[in-house]
């Protein structure tokens, strides 16, 4: 894939370096401990990212997990381990290109080290861009304190200008795209089509009960059960968790929604669908990362007792219906944007197959 998007003048960044796919918390909100050992970390963790720089990956973004492994430090995540960005990736590895930070405003960075503070450790570590995606004062504060810091340090003015080094190398290669004058508006209905199908083709079902299918937009008493997206990370669209609401309300025009945040407790979430819950009702649960948050986990499987007709659709994380073996429709979209939503409703709606054949992962 990248010396694909390298031959068609795309750039490319491998992420959350070192790994971040074992951790057990989401980053977003605390910080994860991956506590494996060095020759497990090199046999899996970090063997996709060897393969991508071998194949020459422009940029490597890293990832707000600890690794006691890497960093003796307790609870210094990769993105401000000099350990880790200096001394693995550019100094082990010979790595020349970018290396970035995942969004310093993030749960894990914010709850120890304060924005600005992690800005200059993650500069001093190695890192050459720092994203800070959000707030306008905490991006100005943390280039004020960068500058005043290159002013009166000689190391620190010289990794500036190693940075920007590669940064212009990466710049140079971007500005040799012809310019074109799309709105966003129209590069989307150009493309509309293709949008629709691949994410029709992106709904996946693990396995399923026939008559649990609603089949038809006017069916009554579906209950959709659905994530505050806004409310668990800063970095996704927040407009998301209100779009999910009027889909569904949209599509099924009969329907109910219940909105719940993923972090409630198992109670809160119970209590919430109780509102609209009778022996009438058809629920149809969006799970957001419920394998990480044991509210939604054990709310799902209290809710689901007894319901053939239950259905859970991950909407973010696939791996959320391994552990809910007891629930006969288990969907995966792959995404919660609208498309993804949208090609999931109409195949609840009878409008669109589905397959429970080419899962991308093993499941």
């Amino acid at each position: 894939a990248i010396k694909g998007l390298k031959k068609s003048g795309v750039m490319s960044c491998a992420k959350h370096f070192p790994g971040k796919g074992h951790a057990q918390v989401d980053s977003h909100l605390t910080l994860p401990i991956i506590p494996y050992p060095v020759d497990r970390l090199e046999s899996f963790e970090l063997f996709p990212f060897i393969k991508a720089i071998e194949s020459g990956v422009d940029a490597i973004m890293t990832s707000h997990v600890f690794f006691p492994a890497f960093e003796p430090c307790a609870n210094l995540p990769a993105t401000l381990s000099k350990n880790v960005l200096t001394n693995l990736i550019r100094n082990k590895y010979n790595y020349e290109g970018l290396i970035i930070t995942d969004d310093l405003e993030m749960g894990a960075i914010t709850e120890r080290y304060g924005i600005a503070n992690a800005s200059e450790l993650a500069f001093d570590a190695g890192a050459d861009l720092l994203l800070i995606c959000h707030t306008l004062t905490e991006q100005r504060l943390a280039a004020e304190n960068l500058y005043k810091k290159a002013q009166n340090s000689k190391e620190t003015s010289n990794r500036v200008i190693a940075s920007l080094q590669r940064i212009e190398k990466m710049r140079t290669m971007i500005g040799t795209f012809p310019k074109t004058s799309f709105r966003q508006t129209e590069l989307i209905d150009k493309h509309r089509d293709l949008i629709e199908t691949v994410s029709e083709k992106s709904i996946k079902f693990l396995r399923y009960e026939k008559s649990a299918i609603p089949a038809g937009k006017e069916k009554k008493h579906l209950l959709f059960v659905l994530p505050m997206i806004s409310a668990l990370v800063k970095v996704e669209e927040e407009h998301e968790s209100a779009g999910l609401t009027k889909l569904c309300s949209d599509f099924f025009t009969h329907s109910k929604q219940v909105i719940y945040n993923p972090t409630w407790s198992s109670r809160e979430i119970i209590n919430a669908v109780s509102v609209f819950n009778n022996s009438e009702t058809q629920i149809i649960f969006f799970s957001y990362n419920s394998h990480i948050f044991r509210g939604q986990s054990e709310a799902i499987k209290t809710l689901s007792e007894g319901r053939d007709d239950f259905i859970l659709a991950a909407i973010r994380n696939p791996y959320d219906l391994l552990e809910q073996q007891q629930v006969r429709t288990l969907a995966a979209t792959f995404g919660f944007r609208t498309p993804a939503i949208l090609a999931l409703l109409r195949v609840l709606a009878g409008e669109k197959s589905f397959s429970c054949d080419g899962w991308p992962i093993r499941v």
